[in-house]
């Protein structure tokens, strides 16, 4: 891997006034503890809202909500804290960190290093750890990926082996020796979280709390997740080292933009990915027309990889032409 050099922007040839980014960069506390208010105001709107239609059809789109306003939030968070720029108190980034990674299903030192290891080889086949499924997307992988059951199968399988102190090559290439203990330790803790959340339902017979607010939700709010998040990379260029062409940045609507913590500007993230989340529509005016337009529609951007990918299970020419 000596010879691989790392994805950033310096690889990309994008630049940007030191000062500028500076003061992009600079951590605050104040729209990362509004971001929790108001996630906490939307998962008590839409957690009401299963209560009152238990019993009816519209459960269904009560259920679909809650999930959305779990699963993507949850994600988002994670990865933002995981960066360290949620919040600036760090202790209080840490809290957040593993918060949400209990949602988002992933513990924070598997978390933490695969994803670093993702940034500085980003889309490089065999070293990028969040490719779990193989490219180019054929129907099948598609399915695995939109339905959030690849990750369920790559994430749980890891933390099991992980939490047994079973560590194969691939998690040792990114993961240091020294903190193979960790991975261990917050495997272990992650497995034993879920276990008394599932012994807790059988002794108390809540078995209907934890399948209709947890379970059920974080089933549905997957897909939502991998509504925003098969965006970031899907059916863009492997093997190159600049970020502009393995990484899509993507218009959606101001909810989408809220629940996604703006990610959305996927490309400026990974450029700079020290940059918080409430800095990003800033940095994306600031790099300019050094970056490609951001893909129009984030349903649109979605139905034109689905239509290539399915042109490509039918052995037809399969590409993704951005309006």
């Amino acid at each position: 891997m000596a010879d691989i050099k790392p994805t950033n922007a310096i690889s990309s040839g994008v630049t940007i006034d030191p000062k500028a980014l500076r003061s992009l960069m600079e951590l605050k506390n104040g729209p990362g503890i509004r971001y929790l208010l108001i996630w906490a105001a939307l998962l008590g709107t839409t957690g009401y809202a299963i209560y009152l239609t238990q019993g009816s059809y519209w459960i269904i789109l009560a259920v679909f909500a809650y999930g959305a306003v779990l699963t993507v939030p949850a994600y988002a968070v994670s990865h933002e804290s995981a960066h360290s720029t949620f919040v600036k108190t760090k202790w209080l980034n840490a809290a957040i960190y593993w918060i949400s990674s209990l949602i988002y299903l992933e513990d924070p030192a598997h978390r933490f290093r695969s994803h670093m290891r993702h940034h500085n080889y980003t889309w490089i086949n065999g070293i990028d750890t969040q490719m779990p499924f193989k490219t180019p997307l054929n129907i099948q992988r598609w399915l695995l990926e939109i339905s959030n059951l690849g990750q369920y199968v790559y994430d749980f399988k890891y933390m099991i082996l992980n939490g047994l102190g079973i560590h194969d090559a691939f998690t040792r290439s990114y993961m240091p020796q020294q903190d193979l203990p960790l991975l261990r330790r917050d495997s272990r803790i992650f497995l034993a979280v879920y276990a008394a959340l599932v012994g807790s339902a059988w002794y108390f017979a809540a078995w209907d709390i934890l399948l209709t607010y947890f379970v059920i939700p974080r089933l549905a709010g997957g897909v939502s997740m991998q509504f925003f998040t098969i965006l970031q990379h899907a059916e863009m260029e492997e093997d190159q080292h600049d970020i502009r062409r393995s990484c899509r940045s993507f218009d959606t609507t101001w909810l989408g933009r809220f629940l996604y913590c703006h990610i959305n500007y996927h490309i400026e993230h990974h450029l700079y990915p020290k940059v918080p989340f409430h800095a990003l529509p800033a940095l994306q005016k600031e790099l300019g027309d050094q970056l490609p337009e951001p893909e129009h529609g984030a349903f649109a951007t979605n139905f034109r990889i689905l239509s290539t990918v399915i042109r490509r299970s039918m052995g037809r020419p399969a590409s993704v032409a951005a309006s």
